[in-house]
This record gives C-alpha cells, structure tokens and sequence, in this order.
C-alpha cells in the first residue's frame, strides 16, 4: 500500500471567491479550478493551485450544513488533510483496523464521482481519502 499521495489540505470559507481574491494578494500567480457543488457533503468547493502538487481546498459552506457551519463560528478554518490512494478499500480496511473510525463514504464531483472517504485518526484528526 505505498500508493498514498498527500492532495490537499480542506479550508472553511465564507467565500470561495473572496478567499481566492485574498490568495492572490499572497501569491499573484495562484490559479482556482472549477467550483464544483458537493451537494451530498452540502459544500462548494474550489482547489487553489500555487504551483505544486498540492492544493489547497476552499469549502464554501451551504447554510444547511450544521456542523461544518458550527466549525467555522469556533474559528477552525483549516480542518481535513486529503490524501489519493489507488487502494481505496484496501486503505480503508487499514485504517480502520488501526482505530480509524469511518465518517462517511461518498462520490465526489471534484474528483469525477470517484469515491471519498472522510475518517477521524485516533487523535481526532480528520482525514480524507480520494479513490484515485
């Protein structure tokens, strides 16, 4: 199982739009994909591309999404590490035998419907897994 690959890290925002125009003051030549609607995770989401294999995931909470919307009014704004794996069960499997506990499997529109999975680490550290 080597094929993990770290893909991003997941950012709250209120705005993916104003986030990116805040980037850019940081890094002028930061590019933003295409905004898609996760409506199963009920999020907009954008990747922020600053020229390196990792990204950077702006989460634009729908109203309706309670908890991320509780997270957010704490102040947690950076919150989910996301990793690519060609061993998607295999992975999961894994982890959860090592105490991971298992949130939610879903197709993702960001990543052409493949399969993600959000897990909480022993440590309470949420991690994502991206079928690749």
């Amino acid at each position: 199982m080597k094929d993990l690959k770290m893909h991003h890290v997941g950012c709250l925002v209120d705005s993916i739009f104003n986030t990116f125009q805040s980037y850019q003051f940081l890094y002028p030549n930061a590019q933003l994909s295409t905004i898609y609607s996760i409506d199963s995770q009920k999020v907009k989401v954008a990747f922020l591309d600053l020229g390196s294999d990792v990204f950077i995931e702006l989460v634009e909470v729908a109203e309706d999404n309670s908890s991320l919307i509780k997270m957010m009014k704490k102040g947690v704004s950076f919150y989910h590490l996301a990793f690519i794996d060609s061993n998607f069960d295999e992975r999961l499997d894994f982890l959860q035998n090592q105490n991971f506990r298992l949130i939610s499997i879903f197709n993702s529109e960001a990543f052409e419907n493949k399969r993600c999975a959000f897990l909480y680490s022993p440590e309470m550290q949420l991690i994502e897994i991206i079928e690749h």
